[in-house]
Order: structure tokens, then sequence, then C-alpha cells
């Protein structure tokens, strides 16, 4: 359930007219009325989650909400919103819930949320064939090569490094991304990561993906900050896309919003954020009344354009 009279009031209050204005209400409302099959069944969650979109520093109108969704795990499937049933042992490791991103035309994106899945040779065949399921495709042979090479299987290494823990799945494009958490608290081995994408070292696209490398690195230190690398996958291959997802971690609650500041911190810091933006931001959580959630941050850079996501939620009145 979509609980609109909490999104009124949070615009009426004016506090944050950066981030939610009756635009977005009219935006939902449409999203609402023109998908009443998925806004009617049983296992939608409360709440939106609003998506502001930065190209080059510059703010995109918003136009893309998110929905929670409940669902099944333990069973080894996966239900897509056209109703297509995936079978494969990763979905062992699904969490019960999942969001569906629409916008005026409908859905655009499902993002798949998963316990840590370690990168081994078992683990990335599964997977891969998972995926090569989702593009329609026979295999993703340089899928299957780069997370082999990104983990760090040598003699030289113990454990894992990288581990799959979001799924985007994009119904628009018929693209895959894969949000690999680096769960080792170091930054070593990132650079190895965008060498293996970005190839051509005098590109604007390498130069903007080792920047955006270093802005981060100290990011994944942070216990309090899920931390992570995400490619992209299209039936062609890996695409030239390199980018970062920084969200407050669950297992940490204490410190919620002291990760969330960082992460708003070191946007603004970097530019990667309008300064108007800063301030709703930092007090969005922690408006009295509210159930106002701050979910994260995403930059990533695609050839030579740098463009980020802001996405925070409200899922109701206090």
């Amino acid at each position: 359930m979509v609980n609109l009279d909490a999104i009124k009031r949070l615009i009426d209050i004016k506090s944050f007219t950066n981030l939610v204005d009756d635009k977005d209400l009219e935006n939902i409302n449409v999203i609402i009325n023109n998908n009443k099959e998925f806004f009617n069944q049983k296992r939608l969650l409360p709440g939106v989650i609003f998506i502001q979109e930065i190209d080059n520093k510059l703010p995109k109108e918003r136009s893309k909400y998110g929905f929670r969704v409940s669902q099944p795990t333990g069973v080894g499937q996966w239900q897509d919103t056209n109703g297509i049933i995936y079978d494969s042992k990763l979905l062992n490791y699904l969490i019960a819930e999942k969001n569906v991103i629409f916008d005026a035309d409908g859905i655009v994106e499902e993002i798949i949320f998963l316990e840590s899945v370690p990168l081994f040779q078992e683990s990335v065949e599964i997977a891969c064939n998972f995926i090569s399921r989702l593009l329609k495709v026979d295999q993703v042979d340089e899928l299957s090569t780069f997370l082999m090479k990104v983990d760090g299987l040598d003699e030289k290494y113990e454990g894992h490094d990288y581990f799959i823990r979001q799924i985007y799945v994009n119904h628009r494009n018929n693209s895959v991304k894969l949000f690999l958490y680096k769960e080792t608290n170091n930054n070593d081995r990132v650079k190895e990561l965008v060498e293996y994408i970005a190839t051509n070292k005098t590109s604007k696209f390498w130069q903007n993906a080792c920047g955006i490398a270093d802005c981060c690195s100290n990011r994944f230190y942070d216990d309090s900050t899920l931390t992570g690398i995400t490619i992209e996958i299209t039936p062609a291959g890996i695409s030239n896309h390199v980018g970062y997802n920084l969200q407050p971690a669950l297992q940490n609650p204490d410190k919620y919003k002291e990760s969330s500041d960082v992460i708003i911190n070191d946007a603004l810091r970097w530019e990667w954020i309008p300064s108007e933006y800063h301030k709703n931001l930092m007090e969005w959580s922690s408006c009295f009344g509210f159930r106002n959630i701050f979910i994260g941050y995403q930059i990533e850079t695609i050839s030579n354009q740098i463009s980020s996501r802001i996405i925070y939620g409200n899922s109701g009145l206090s």
C-alpha cells in the first residue's frame, strides 16, 4: 500500500523541496492508476522509493519511483513481474523483498536482493546461467571470465573478496547489473576490476572510472557502509560501465544515521550532488513524524559521462 497522505504531508511541511514535491505526487498517482493489478497485490509493502538522477552534476526531473514487494525465499525460485519463473541455486540466497522501479510508461527495472554469494567456480557458473536466462542468450562467457578474475583465486590470496549482493534486471534495455559487495575491508584490487573493463588507459572512461574509485576508496574500510561495485552485462557482453553503490549497512542499525551522513557528505565533498540537496538529505531520515529512510547513493561512469542517483524513501507516518 502506498501511503499518499504521508507524501502529501511531507510536501506540505516544505522542508524537503528538493526531494519531494507536488509533481512527485502526480507522477506516483499516474503510475498507480496505470498499473492497478500490480498495486492491488497482497505482497506490496508500504512506501515509495524516490530516485533522483543527476547527469554531469545537473539534476534531472524526477520520473522514476520504486515500490517494495515481498517474495518467498528458500525455494530456489524467483518470479519476475511478467510472471516468468526462474529456477536457480543462486536463488536460495534470496532475501524476502525485491524493489520494482516504475516510470510513467510502466516497469523499468527489478532489483533482486541476495545474501552474500561468494564467487568460486561453481557459484560463478550458477550465476552466469541465471543471467544468461535473464538476457535470453545462450551464454555469458565474458562475465564468467571476469568474475573468476576479480575474486583473486590464486595462491597469494586466501578467501573471497567480492560477493554478489544485488541484481538489477532492466526490462527496457535487456541488461543486467551486478552489485559486487567488497567484503574484505580494503581497497586492494579495485583498480584491477576497473582495468578489466576500461581497457583503454587514455580514454575519458578510464580516467572517470579510476577517479571515482579513488574518491570511494575509504568507504571500503567502513564497516557501517555497504560499499560495492556495479558492472553491467548485455547480450553483447560486459558494457563500458563502472559504478559504485554506497548504502548504510543494515547489520549496524546503531550506526545507520552516522553511515547515511558519511555517504551524503562524501557526495557533497566530491561535488556529485548540488549543495542545495545536502541539508535536505541530512535531515530526511530524522524528520519527526515520518518514516523516512535514506537508502543510498550510486555513482557511475558510462563511456565519457558521469551520472549518479540519490535514493531515499518514505514508508508512511510514524
